[in-house]
């Protein structure tokens, strides 16, 4: 019961976050090389990510819907 959005698109990691807030996504995640196993949380209007499992993103988002 959880829609997201994957942004496969070749350009900046940046520009994918503006197209992100611009669309008002209410989360972002972040998965890469330099996350590691932890995926780079960030709630719309928060200043900082958070770095969680997976399981802590899903409970994130269970809590939230």
């Amino acid at each position: 019961g959880i829609d997201s959005l994957c942004d496969t698109r070749t350009i900046s990691a940046g520009e994918k976050f503006a197209g992100a807030d611009v669309l008002g996504m209410p989360y972002r995640a972040v998965l890469g090389d330099t996350t590691g196993d932890k995926v780079e949380w960030l709630k719309r209007g928060d200043v900082s990510p958070r770095f969680l499992t997976p399981a802590e993103c899903v409970s994130e988002l269970s809590h939230a819907v």
